[in-house]
């Protein structure tokens, strides 16, 4: 060509620069007499190629979690097989049965506030029923509980807690020491 090789450009209005002519450029794959460009838009920049090595780290200040680094291909199979988790060993129990357990005892509830039953830490507990066996009034609630306050439960009465059952019980005697006796359902 004569005079040298011929640069197109384009003239645009920079908000810094002012009137400028920016070059036309066109990348290529770089492979010797390659003519495959390389994938872009304005929108989101040059594509970037992931097939080599990736490093990505997840989450940012207390929040990390680690990083990932993957060479090669990613195999990624179907799992078959779960692993066996045993019943009971963490807070997300999968149980197949409901009321599977039935237990009972007895307390001596006297006019001293005392624990009944203790809080199962488990929640495995579905329901008590507590029955007073004594002569006198037997109270029954939270820790603090006292004689007038609560859940009151003559003799031969019975109680049953369904809607907290893992909670603790509390019992106060009106008078003397009084015999009560308690059924529960558990998983």
């Amino acid at each position: 060509m004569a005079g040298g090789p011929t640069v197109a450009a384009d003239e645009v209005t920079d908000g810094v620069l002012g009137a400028v002519k920016v070059q036309y450029v066109k990348l290529m794959d770089g492979t010797l007499d390659g003519t495959g460009k390389v994938a872009g838009d304005a929108t989101y920049g040059l594509a970037v190629d992931i097939k080599r090595t990736v490093n990505v780290v997840l989450g940012t200040g207390a929040n990390v979690v680690g990083a990932v680094t993957q060479s090669g291909t990613w195999n990624v199979g179907t799992i078959t097989t779960l692993p066996a988790v045993e019943q009971g060993t963490s807070p997300w129990i999968v149980k197949p049965y409901r009321g599977l357990t039935i237990g009972h005892g007895s307390f001596q509830a006297t006019t001293v506030a005392a624990e009944a039953i203790g809080m199962d830490i488990y929640y495995e507990r579905r329901s008590v029923t507590i029955q007073n066996l004594g002569t006198d009034y037997v109270w029954f609630g939270a820790n603090g509980i006292t004689v007038n306050n609560g859940i009151r439960l003559a003799p031969g009465q019975s109680l049953t807690i369904d809607k907290s059952p893992a909670a603790e019980i509390w019992a106060v005697a009106s008078t003397g020491t009084q015999t009560c006796s308690y059924l529960t359902e558990s998983d």
